[in-house]
């Protein structure tokens, strides 16, 4: 079927100095959507990337929580450039084992911790706010005040909330 032709798909991001390889995965338990890269996620990959905007070692000794990570890629390339990353996502296994691929070495593993956090029902004892920076890739797809909220509440002065979506209906 369609949704079993999705599972164990390769994918491979080149950026300025890091060669990240994610595994979307749709199947199994948990949420399909967490098991797929989504544009917005590999956009704000490439900004954070981007040499003109971010220069080197910018993103060393920054805090960064990604809400709804998915596959992880953004959180695995923020750790990558130094910094430290909490991904969150309401299914975070289908991070783990991209997380682990690419981050392996115990000095890069120890930068990004996972925890799985809902939104409409948050366990804030598995954060550390504030952050510096707080990023979501495609999250915004509906108008969605719980998640306002809580960016809101996870940020503090001087902090930087970047978020990217591909939906052009949302005006």
């Amino acid at each position: 079927d369609d949704v079993g032709a999705l599972s164990g798909h390769s994918l491979a991001y080149s950026f300025f100095e890091h060669d990240i390889s994610i595994e979307e995965d749709w199947s199994g338990e948990g949420s399909g959507l967490a098991g797929l890269q989504w544009v917005g996620g590999a956009t704000l990959a490439r900004f954070f990337d981007d040499r003109s905007r971010f220069p080197p070692k910018y993103f060393e000794e920054k805090t960064v929580c990604e809400l709804g990570a998915g596959v992880g890629l953004t959180s695995i390339l923020l750790a990558l450039l130094g910094a430290d990353v909490m991904l969150t996502d309401l299914d975070c296994d289908k991070a783990l084992a991209n997380v682990e691929a690419n981050l392996a070495t115990p000095e890069l593993r120890c930068r990004l911790q996972i925890t799985a956090l809902d939104w409409y029902h948050p366990d804030l004892s598995t954060l550390n706010p504030p952050y510096d920076i707080l990023v979501a890739g495609d999250c915004c797809y509906e108008v969605n005040k719980m998640l306002k909220y809580f960016l809101i509440s996870q940020s503090g002065f001087p902090s930087c909330i970047m978020l990217s979506s591909c939906d052009t209906t949302l005006g």
